[in-house]
């Protein structure tokens, strides 16, 4: 990768996109703002990308930004050295305007823009766009029937869902996602490879009442940092999402379930090649539920609890690669490796991760263990847990 200067560097939050090239394309749009965002997002997955600005995308943001955003000269116009052909892994068209569009789908390659994604369809290499436009010009240029016929003709082509405003009576306007969302769809496809990944994670509940409930407190904080590293990495992931502050920016699908019963029905109705099990499912459950609100008056009430069913007994996945998470307090090392050791075979893993609730993200808080011949691995923050996953999955 190149070195750039200080002040244009950027912190690298992942290696997805290491050692790929991309041209990034910025077409005439009030959305082209949010384009510096985007190229700087692809830089922290490790992209080296050079921007491309059309003459309606100049109205709204300048080369210099693009400049500075991408670290390499931004192109808007034909040179001697070939700018108009597309030679690297991929383009991405973010904002794609209508008018944009159009042009491709005319084959209308008036200028360097538009001649280098027609290189890149052409010579079948991937090509991403972003849709945003207002909703009325979605009608006018009939933008979903040229994109269909784009992507009938161009299986290299990708769309990138625009999110629709649900704010406004335009509830067909297409604007932009955020510059995080782009680069990490862009990175599940260039990674893509056939492989699929259940992540569980966030604190289930039991339900004494419609309004009352015992869980365990999970913010889903490192859950969703690994959901998203495995999808940029190339993995299919179902995300079951239980009770969570934070939640998966990018996904293959997503399903919410509170309790374990919802959780349990939700494994029945996935299929996934390797599986995470994050979730920090309760222990016990009410032994019934009540329909209506209990009765505040009573000084005190006895609450008959019944242990639960042990769900990652239902986990199963299909290549036998199932990691789980445990929490405990350890201080010696051998404390450690006898955990470790029993909870692999008590349920069926092929690595357990156990953290000590006693510290802070260290090199000492977690360990990886894959069988009881081997030495513990520390891991030392949550980037270093999603690389060692997807080692785990990919070997």
């Amino acid at each position: 990768m190149k070195t750039v200067p200080s002040d244009l560097a950027v912190e690298s939050i992942s290696d997805a996109l290491e050692g790929f090239e991309v041209d990034f394309v910025v077409s005439g749009s009030i959305a082209a703002v949010e384009s510096v965002k985007t190229l700087r997002a692809l830089r922290r997955l490790g992209c080296e990308v050079t921007p491309y600005l059309t003459q309606g995308g100049s109205q709204f943001v300048t080369a210099l930004a693009l400049a500075w955003a991408s670290a390499a000269a931004t192109q808007t116009e034909f040179t001697g050295g070939a700018s108009h052909l597309g030679f690297k892994d991929a383009c991405v068209v973010a904002p794609a305007s209508a008018g944009f569009i159009t042009k491709l789908a005319q084959n209308n390659a008036s200028g360097v823009c538009e001649t280098l994604v027609t290189s890149y369809l052409g010579d079948g290499r991937p090509v991403f766009i972003l849709p945003t436009m207002h909703g009325s010009l979605v009608q006018g240029y009939e933008v979903q029937k040229q994109l269909a016929d784009l992507q009938k003709k161009h299986p290299s082509l990708h769309l990138i869902d625009a999110r629709s405003d649900e704010v406004s009576i335009d509830a067909q306007k297409k604007k932009f996602p955020s510059s995080t969302a782009i680069a990490n769809f862009v990175a599940h496809n260039l990674r893509k490879n056939n492989q699929s990944v259940m992540i569980n994670m966030g604190g289930t509940c039991s339900y004494l009442d419609p309004v009352r409930f015992i869980g365990n407190i999970s913010t889903g904080k490192t859950g969703s940092l690994v959901a998203e590293e495995l999808y940029r990495q190339g993995f299919s992931t179902t995300a079951l999402v239980a009770r969570a502050q934070h939640l998966p920016e990018s996904y293959s699908k997503m399903v919410r379930c509170e309790t374990n019963q919802s959780m349990k029905e939700a494994l029945a109705k996935v299929e996934y090649d390797h599986a995470v099990c994050m979730a920090a499912v309760v222990d016990y459950e009410f032994s019934s539920t009540q329909e209506t609100k209990k009765k505040s008056s009573a000084e005190s009430i006895t609450l008959n609890l019944q242990k639960s069913e042990r769900l990652l007994d239902f986990v199963r996945p299909k290549s036998g690669k199932k990691v789980a998470f445990k929490l405990e307090n350890f201080q010696m090392p051998a404390e450690k490796k006898q955990l470790l050791t029993e909870y692999i075979s008590k349920y069926q893993l092929s690595s357990i991760i156990l953290n000590n609730a006693s510290m802070e993200w260290s090199e000492a808080r977690a360990y990886a263990l894959e069988n009881a011949a081997a030495e513990p691995l520390p891991i030392a923050d949550n980037r270093g847990l999603a690389e060692y996953l997807r080692e785990h999955f990919l070997c």
